[in-house]
């Protein structure tokens, strides 16, 4: 389980050793005090020149993928 909080522009890269097939839960909260919803995420496979295989800025803050490789 990992968590954490970011305001303004800050940014958090989180690297998990995980294996193919696992699924990876993932659930991007925004404050409802500021009611900021400018904050998103990426997953990215191991060895990925920063190509996403998800992206929380089109596809919604709350996702489980299928990993589909190990790393």
């Amino acid at each position: 389980h990992l968590s954490g909080t970011i305001k303004g522009r800050q940014y958090f890269d989180y690297r998990l050793r995980a294996n193919r097939g696992q699924k990876l839960f993932v659930e991007l909260s925004v404050s409802r005090t500021t009611g900021d919803s400018s904050a998103y995420f990426n997953i990215l496979p191991p060895g990925s020149k920063d190509v996403a295989i998800y992206n929380s800025s089109t596809n919604g803050n709350t996702t489980t993928v299928t990993l589909p490789g190990s790393g």
